[in-house]
Order: structure tokens, then sequence, then C-alpha cells
């Protein structure tokens, strides 16, 4: 019997560090889409030089359409960037976050709330949890792309993201005008696995000495009287401000011009329209940094007039 237990654990020992030894040939060595790196704008953030974004996003689509972080650097010289990806899951979130955290030192980190009627399962938690301890797992499609360097190189980041995470859309689409945010006391529950992932995203950021602000970007599919009492209560439970921009009086959106899809996500207007909002915001809470005449900080400008020399897709 003893011989068993010997061998089970040494079987087990030898299994975890083939898992591990892998993970390091299957991990991209690089943040681009040719080195096989998932979500490559919101990872752009990798390629940040070290303690130079002042704002972070996190959030899924609708993060990704409404917050621009070029807008917030023309008119203030502020640096922030969006780390938010399609149906973005609160466990994916929590990986974001510590992700940018490691590498970045912001005032403040905004999360789209969107993601927090997005359930996650017991069981999503642990498979993302084994991904994030044995990268051959969520890599393994490589295989077929892996290349010497994979086996001889470590981690370098050099891919950077003109948009820093933000994607513009000035197709409009006009929604059919709603009162989608009807009063009402009904509060939509929020389960408490997803409860326990905002509080740790809340953590993380208070350890980092970052202020944690929910959001709820403007959408009438998304949002309603029920789910902003839900969130509400949610913020007032961890102590952090809640900025609800369907609220009335928040930001004027027209339907019928500033969506790309009959009232889900913001197009170009509507995203300028949300970050101005964002902007004051951060002016009252003296949350920018201004670094316009930092040459360490000319990539910011370079990429502003790149973008503003494409044409709006």
């Amino acid at each position: 019997m003893k011989k068993h237990t010997i061998s089970f654990v040494i079987f087990v020992v030898g299994l975890v560090g083939l898992l591990v030894l892998s993970g390091f040939v299957f991990i991209p060595k690089n943040n681009t889409a040719e080195a096989g790196i998932l979500d490559v704008g919101a990872n752009g953030i990798l390629g940040e030089p070290e303690n130079t974004i002042d704002t972070l996003f996190v959030g899924d689509s609708l993060a990704y359409c409404a917050f621009m972080p070029l807008h917030i650097w023309e008119q203030t010289g502020s640096t922030s960037y969006v780390c938010a990806t399609d149906l973005q899951q609160l466990q994916y979130t929590v990986e974001m976050v510590e992700h940018a955290l490691s590498r970045q030192t912001p005032g403040v980190v905004f999360m789209e709330a969107d993601a927090i009627y997005r359930d996650v399962s017991a069981a999503t938690l642990l498979y993302s949890k084994i991904y994030n301890a044995f990268s051959v797992f969520r890599y393994h499609d490589r295989w077929k792309n892996l290349t010497v360097k994979d086996f001889t190189e470590k981690q370098s980041f050099t891919s950077r993201d003109d948009e820093r995470g933000y994607r513009r859309f000035s197709d409009s689409k006009p929604a059919e005008v709603r009162d989608y945010m009807a009063p009402t006391d009904e509060v939509m529950p929020i389960s408490d696995l997803n409860r326990e992932l905002v509080g740790q995203i809340r953590d993380l950021c208070v350890e980092k000495g970052a202020r944690f602000v929910l959001v709820s970007v403007p959408s009438m599919k998304n949002w309603s009287m029920a789910r902003h009492n839900g969130i509400a209560a949610l913020a007032e439970s961890l102590e952090v401000d809640y900025l609800d921009l369907n609220m009335p009086g928040t930001v004027e959106i027209d339907w019928r011009a500033d969506t790309r899809d009959r009232g889900d996500h913001m197009m170009y207007t509507g995203a300028v329209k949300v970050t101005d909002y964002i902007l004051s915001y951060l002016e009252e809470n003296n949350l920018l940094r201004d670094h316009r005449g930092d040459p360490a900080y000319n990539d910011w400008n370079e990429a502003l007039q790149r973008v503003k020399n494409k044409p709006l897709t």
C-alpha cells in the first residue's frame, strides 16, 4: 500500500511538472495576434510602459464601445486603457484587473457593471483557475504554430494598441425610443458568487491604492431601473461610487443617432458623450494627471495623429 501511495504521488508531481513546463512553451511570448495572444486589444495594456496608465476601464463590449482613451488624452493629457472583451465574465474581469495592476498603478478603475448580471457557475470558476495555473490548457491550440523561440525565449510584450482598447464604430442604427428606465422599486438580484467576485476586484484595487467605481454605460437593451437598483445596493455595500449613465440628467443620448445597433452599444458620437461624462468625474475628483509635456509619452500624441488620419469605420 505504501509503495502504491508513493508511486501515485510521484506520478502526480511529475504530471504537474510536465503541465507547468508545457505551459512555459505554449504561452505566447508576445502580446500580438501573431504570437497567439487572446483578446489582443485588451491585452495591449501589457505593452504599455510600466506605471504609465492613470485610469483603467474593464468590462464587456459595452465598455470597449463607450470609453475613449485618446479623447481623454487629447483633452487632458491623462492616460487610460480599456481592458474589455466580448461577453466578459467576472472571473475574467478579475484576471484582467490582476494583470493590469501587476504592471500599472492607476488612480481609478472603472468597471462597467453589465457583467455583474452575467452568471458565473462554480464549474466555470474552477476551469478558470485551472487555465490560470496551467497555461497549456488555455493555449493548447498553438501546438501547430510553435517555433524554436517558444522553447527558448521569455515573454516580452511589445505591441501597443493605438486606441488603447477602445473600438470605434461610425455606423448608426437608430433605436425605438422608450422609457426603459421607468421608476420601480423592483431590485434585480445578484448571485452570491458574482457579489464575491466584484468584492475581489474592489479589494485588488484597494490594495494598489486605486479607487474602484462601478459604471453603467447607456444601453436600452441591457439596463433598467430594477438593474440600477441592484447595482446601487451592491455599490453601497462595497462603499464605492456608482455612476449610472442611463439615468435622466446624466448623459443626453440621442437614441436615433448615438447607437450602432438599435440601442445596445454606443457608436462614436455616443462614446464621446460617455467619455466626456467620465472626464467630468475625473476632474471633480482630482484623478487626472497631465503628461503632455513629458517626452516619455510621445507615443500618445503619435497614436492620436494616426487615428485622426484614419477614416471612421
